[in-house]
């Protein structure tokens, strides 16, 4: 299409993958939101969806007014299950119009929050497009870095997002792909990998 001349077959899209694999059950997002997560364009990411075997949860993705799109397939030519019964099997809500529920949508930032979006504010532009994000994830994990043993409790560190401006649908993003924080028993605890983050990158606090 004219509008879409980006090289796709170089782009990476292990943030697109990541986004998807932590979406959980009965919430969906839109081919614009993951496009606009990893600049790109909604056709791309479209196709990219249709044709990567084995993508999780590619079935979540629907056209921004909560509808399946119509060229939706399964990746598996033999899979004959019906969409919407499998979304709604998830807690998905539709309409008499089959249009999801727009309360159980994530945009673009919400998805960025569900995977950390931790790291790559480098270029000025970047910075300041994208800094916010890392400036609130560095101030959440300084009150697990600041607790003895790099230790809160459960409902604390969720009332401590909750205070930060994440979306309590947004928390597990902590656990998924750069796995700042690690959940032991009813605690939440400050992984190496999130200690390291927070180190390398306090200096922006102050």
């Amino acid at each position: 299409m004219a509008d879409v001349d980006e090289p796709e077959e170089g782009r990476d899209w292990s943030r697109l993958h990541a986004a998807l694999a932590a979406l959980p059950p009965g919430i969906w997002t839109t081919y614009g939101d993951l496009a606009e997560l990893i600049g790109s364009h909604q056709v791309p990411v479209g196709q990219h969806l249709a044709n990567t075997p084995g993508l999780l949860n590619a079935h979540r993705v629907l056209t921004s007014e909560g509808h399946v799109a119509e060229a939706f397939r399964w990746s598996d030519p033999h899979d004959e299950r019906d969409i919407h019964a499998v979304l709604e099997a998830e807690s998905v809500r539709f309409d008499t119009d089959r249009r999801a529920d727009p309360g159980q949508r994530l945009r673009s930032d919400d998805l960025a929050d569900l995977i950390g979006e931790a790291i790559d504010p480098i270029t000025p532009e970047e910075d300041r497009e994208y800094g916010w994000r890392m400036l609130r994830l560095l101030r959440y994990l300084r009150h697990f870095y600041e607790a003895p043993g790099g230790r809160l409790h459960y409902s604390l560190a969720r009332d401590l997002a909750i205070q930060e401006g994440y979306d309590p649908r947004g928390v597990a993003g902590f656990y998924q792909g750069m796995a700042s924080l690690r959940k032991e028993g009813g605690f939440r605890v400050l992984t190496d990998a999130g200690r390291q983050l927070y180190e390398d990158n306090r200096h922006r606090l102050d």
